[in-house]
């Protein structure tokens, strides 16, 4: 791990950091190491925390787990009483309240791969799409429970994170078929259920995921297959509670149509959006830490202590 937090930032921006849990807990040191940096040169900490928790939001603006994170670390300095606070007493708050939040975020993930470990049976061969460390914990304690099941797994472009998920599946002992993108209308009646992650889970159910998984559950609807999408409560956008669409990040590096190449051809526009928005019509069920939930559900939960400060009035 890296003493260094511009690293951890630049990393989450070169998108070297997978799946939204992962990329919550680096945005968390990354903080935490920030306030430690800035007090050490004496730097002024909330302009400095400020400036590092939008880069973060801007990075990943599709997951909704890491701004939740960077508000509920920083939401002690809406209050006037921490004015007061010495630099090495708001150092501390912040590790502090980084710690509880990553403590919160990891129970959540287990009883989610818990919760999720029972969805998959003995026999199933599933679909998936994407590099999803929830799922990945979720069919490791399926294998565990000595359920014996099969992944079909697309290579999700660009990125091809599948590619790195079907590499630790196998190392697990999970038999896998690898597809590209395109097959997927060739390949999902060939599973019984289909699985994905949730990088946002909108007010309405809906949820924001790798590009490609509007195009899955589409499918899934088409042959009639259950699609489930796994993700704690903690990944509630509560910006979409007052209407605000999640913004879905594009890139313009190599990864998707290399811009460059087609910038003489006059009247092309090129968009390589990265992520896309599921309709909560199209889910069969949210896997959660409060268990298996209709999609529309999801809004019961607003009491959740790490919102603090951001669902009133809602």
């Amino acid at each position: 791990m890296t003493n260094n937090a511009e690293q951890l930032i630049t990393n989450i921006e070169a998108m070297q950091v997978k799946g939204a849990y992962l990329i919550t807990r680096v945005a968390l040191e990354a903080l935490t190491l920030r306030a430690k940096e800035a007090t050490d040169r004496a730097e002024p900490l909330p302009d400095v925390l400020a400036t590092a928790a939008k880069r973060l939001q801007t990075a990943q603006p599709s997951m909704a787990s890491v701004a939740n994170a960077c508000a509920y670390v920083l939401y002690p300095f809406t209050e006037p009483q921490t004015a007061s606070l010495s630099a090495q007493e708001v150092q501390q708050l912040i590790a502090t309240r980084s710690r509880e939040f990553l403590l919160g975020l990891e129970e959540a993930q287990q009883r989610v791969v818990e919760v999720g470990s029972r969805v998959v049976r003995d026999g199933d061969v599933i679909f998936i799409h994407s590099y999803t460390g929830t799922l990945l914990g979720i069919f490791k304690r399926a294998r565990e429970a000595g359920k014996h099941f099969r992944i079909i797994a697309t290579e999700s472009r660009p990125y091809c994170e599948g590619r790195t998920m079907v590499a630790e599946l196998l190392e697990l002992g999970i038999d896998c078929t690898l597809i590209i993108d395109a097959a997927i209308g060739s390949y999902l009646n060939g599973a019984n259920k289909a699985l994905v992650g949730s990088d946002s889970i909108l007010a309405n159910g809906s949820v924001v995921n790798k590009i490609g998984t509007q195009l899955v559950a589409l499918t899934c609807h088409h042959y009639g297959l259950p699609l489930y999408a796994a993700g704690s409560i903690l990944k509630l956008s509560l910006e979409s509670l007052q209407g605000t669409e999640v913004k879905l990040l594009e890139r313009t590096d190599d990864a998707g149509i290399a811009t460059e190449e087609l910038s003489k051809n006059r009247g092309l526009q090129v968009e390589n959006r990265i992520f896309d928005l599921t309709p909560a019509q199209y889910i069969e069920a949210l896997i959660t830490d409060k268990g298996i939930m209709s999609p529309a559900a999801i809004v019961t939960f607003l009491d959740n202590p790490f919102f603090e400060g951001r669902t009133h009035g809602a």
